[in-house]
Parts: C-alpha cells; structure tokens; sequence
C-alpha cells in the first residue's frame, strides 16, 4: 500500500514480500530474483537496489535518484516544475522540502549508496528531458566513491528512452548479458568489468546499427556509401577488415555473392 512522503518505503513494502511469495510458491530462486525498471521505476530499482538485500541484480533506466537534489529540477520536455511534481506528482510527497527534509533523504536512494549490496546497472540518456540525466550521474559518482559494483550507460543525443534502434539494440543486449552473468553464472563481458571508451563504444554502435540496416534494406549500394564500404563481388575475405556474412546476391535477385567491406567498422 502506497503511503504518502514515503515513495520509497512503499515500494520496499510492497515488492519485497512479493518476491518472498514467489520465492515460497517455488517460482523463483531467492538467490536468482533481478530487478529492472525505467523512470520512476527506474527510482523503485535503485531504492530496492539501495534499501534490500532481495535482489541479485538491478537495472534502473532514467531513475531519480535524489529527491533533494531533483526537487528544484525541471521537466524540460513539459514545462512542469518539479516542485509540483514531486508534491502531487508520482512521488506524492504532499509537503515542499523545507517542511519535511527527513522524508525526502529517507526516501533517497542516493543516501544509501554506500550500503548497497546490489549489482546495478544505470541507463541515461543525455538529452533527457523528463528526468534530469545527472540524476543518474550523482549516484553513479557516488557508488563508485564508495566502491560498489555499479555500471553506468550513456546514450548520446538520447531523451527519456532510447529512440534509435542501435540504441535499443545495445541497451536489450547490456541488460541480457547483465542478468546473464548475475543470475545466471555467466562470465561477465568485458564491458562489465573494464568499461568501454567513448571511441570504441561509437565504432560499437555503428556497427550495430550497419546490421540493422543491412538487415531492413536492400538499398546497399547506398549503405556502401554511407559507411564507406566496398560492395564486391565475391564472398571470401580478400578485402580484409570485415566481410558481412550475409548472402546479399540472394537477397539482390542474383546468384551472385557480394560482400561489404567497411574499414570503418573495424579500424
């Protein structure tokens, strides 16, 4: 049951005895249970996250993270100031800041970075005009601070979720192999571990999206051009760098098997 200026608590109240439900039902593994939400369940993730020890991994897309520091904030996108907001708003706190300080820290995940126990994975975008994106950077900052098992993932030019679908690709994919190696055993992936440079996480996303494309279009002469490829007849690997495995004179209305080569993608 939600209760008013405890958004936080609420959801403590509320999620954790469900999972035990499930957990006594025999429907999940108390050791395996992840958690993922976006925006304001994005806020429920990293408070779960911060607050319990039921979770085994955490994803939190666009989360607030702070009710101190968003109270002054704005929605950018809407023109909505989030004094009103997070009065009357999602977060129904009732009262301004200054009225009741200890129940907007109390329901602050960011206050309970340094006890985390929970492997999270954080989402942004950085054009987010919905949710202050820094949100996600002020409690990144201070996770790392405090050496807790945080990751944190920016996309460029991205508002309240991600609308380009190399985006949407990579992000499904971060989160599949994040749940994969937290509550699956699997070994976790370089990025995980190491992090990505900002170079070798645009080439990345190229990439990803030249395989969108060359799975949606037939117009290859025109992805040739636009990522500086060779289109070639032929098939083998001769060109160097890389050649897409994929059957494009089929898909071309020939017999013939041309490659793409594209340096770009893989300098």
């Amino acid at each position: 049951v939600f209760r008013p200026r405890e958004p936080g608590v609420s959801v403590v109240e509320s999620v954790v005895p469900a999972v035990q439900k499930l957990v006594q039902m025999g429907v999940a593994d108390a050791s395996k249970v992840g958690i993922v939400g976006h925006s304001w369940g994005g806020f429920d993730s990293v408070y779960l996250a911060t607050h319990t020890d039921v979770f085994a991994a955490a994803v939190a897309g666009a989360p607030i993270t702070n009710l101190v520091s968003n109270y002054g904030n704005h929605h950018w996108s809407s023109g909505i100031a989030e004094t009103d907001h997070i009065e009357t708003g999602q977060q129904r706190m009732a009262v301004p800041l200054y009225e009741d300080l200890p129940a907007y820290i109390r329901n602050s995940a960011v206050f309970k970075a340094h006890t985390m126990k929970t492997p999270l994975l954080i989402e942004v975008g950085d054009n987010d005009g919905t949710v202050h994106w820094h949100q996600g950077v002020e409690f990144y900052n201070i996770a790392r601070r405090a050496k807790k098992d945080v990751v944190m993932l920016v996309y460029g030019g991205e508002d309240h979720s991600n609308r380009r679908k190399p985006n949407q690709l990579d992000y499904h994919r971060r989160i599949v192999q994040w749940f994969g190696h937290y509550l699956k055993g699997e070994p976790a992936q370089p990025w995980i571990t190491n992090g990505v440079s900002f170079l070798d996480r645009e080439q990345e996303l190229s990439f990803i999206e030249f395989n969108y494309m060359l799975l949606q279009s037939y117009d290859f002469v025109e992805l040739a051009r636009r990522y500086a490829c060779n289109l070639q007849m032929g098939g083998s690997d001769q060109w160097g760098n890389i050649v897409m495995g994929v059957d494009l004179g089929r898909r071309m209305g020939t017999h013939q098997l041309y490659a793409l080569t594209c340096p770009l993608l893989t300098t």
